[in-house]
């Protein structure tokens, strides 16, 4: 009697689960797909994943959303986790090619190791590379600060600049803030200049941050966000924050660095 009764149970459970997973139910957006995603993931239920990030991708395109890269990055890492390299590294490829994915250094976690002999692979790499322009003169731009005044990167010649686009509601921009705070009053006086590059759009928000926050670097806004800001789109940004360290010289040292690394690069780049 106990079986059956748990047979039943289950059956009606199933058949529940899979009706709900049909509907179009507010629940079911990207942002609880994400979280979906993750959970699975640290489960290694790949497969799974995998499903759930295709879903992902479809309803980003049905919203009109086919800029950023993200959903092919969690397809890749889907079939990363179940060793099909061959397509993980093919969905890659999809994110640096169709959607201007540029951020090499997550891939040196040692969950991609096993790709990084692979040759396609480095070739994504290099191109990414390539695009940053790492030891390259750094691309050069002119914004309109928040007080009015105008900062032209190259300018700056002589100086140690840190680009860093942020946006006031990235948690962990403003987790950095003190980490930037202390480096900016340790060196400034040595030659080092933060830009911040705001890709907010809600410029109320944004005049409350900085108004509590006060910071002590020159800040720019266009209040366009992501992919349509004209800095943003030079130097490729998916995502805040996002850090680019520029020697006195003009060219790019360094990307996407931070903590202590960041701290001994600015050291080593006010000595030269």
């Amino acid at each position: 009697m106990k079986d059956s009764r748990f047979i039943l149970i289950a059956c009606l459970a199933c058949s529940l689960f899979f009706s709900c997973k049909q509907m179009d139910t507010p629940a079911d957006d990207i942002e609880s797909l994400d979280n979906q995603h993750f959970e699975l993931m640290e489960q290694s239920k790949f497969e799974e994943s995998l499903m759930v990030a295709f879903k992902m991708e479809k309803m980003a395109r049905q919203s009109g959303d086919t800029l950023k890269p993200w959903y092919y990055l969690k397809i890749a890492d889907s079939y990363n986790g179940m060793k099909n390299y061959q397509k993980s590294t093919e969905w890659i490829g999809k994110a640096v090619y169709e959607r201007n994915f540029n951020n090499y250094r997550i891939f040196l976690n040692e969950k991609y190791e096993r790709l990084h002999s692979d040759s396609t692979f480095r070739k994504l790499v290099a191109v990414m590379k390539d695009r940053i322009g790492l030891n390259h003169l750094a691309k050069d731009f002119t914004v309109t600060l928040i007080n009015g005044d105008s900062f032209k990167l190259s300018s700056q010649l002589g100086k140690v600049v840190l680009i860093d686009f942020w946006d006031a509601r990235c948690a962990p921009c403003i987790k950095a803030l003190p980490e930037l705070n202390n480096l900016y009053e340790r060196f400034h006086r040595e030659g080092f200049e933060i830009i911040g590059i705001s890709l907010d759009t809600d410029k109320e928000l944004l005049m409350k941050f900085l108004d509590k926050h006060n910071l002590s670097w020159p800040i720019s806004c266009s209040y366009k966000g992501f992919y349509k800001d004209e800095t943003a789109l030079i130097y490729g940004i998916n995502a805040t924050p996002s850090t680019w360290l520029i020697d006195r010289k003009g060219i790019l040292r360094y990307n996407e660095i931070k903590g202590n690394e960041l701290k001994t690069a600015i050291e080593s780049l006010i000595k030269e």
